[in-house]
């Protein structure tokens, strides 16, 4: 068997297990690999995303545990990216004035 076709294999088999733990908006891709990247670092867990959702590899409560994390993770780091994108434009304005 080819490799690359057996790692595609591992991969689908690993997320199709996985449970629902974050919707994002389509707009959010920063957002929703940074909170991947925090939850696989800090729990261990593998993670994937479908779409606009993030799946985990977990048990019922695991996964219910980190839809809360998730959330707050998320909204913690909307609000920090609105912050710094109005300090870019505030600053962008003084530059042009």
């Amino acid at each position: 068997m080819h490799p690359h076709r057996f790692r595609q294999t591992v991969i689908s088999a690993r997320s199709s297990a996985a449970r629902r733990i974050y919707s994002f908006d389509n707009n959010e891709l920063e957002v929703a690999n940074a909170v991947k990247w925090a939850i696989e670092s800090a729990n261990k867990i593998h993670c994937v995303h479908r779409g606009a959702e993030l799946l985990a590899e977990a048990t019922p409560a695991t996964a219910r545990r980190l839809s809360e994390i998730s959330n707050h993770i998320a909204n913690s780091l909307r609000t920090l990216l609105a912050r710094f994108t109005a300090r870019i434009s505030r600053f962008a304005y003084i530059e042009a004035g």
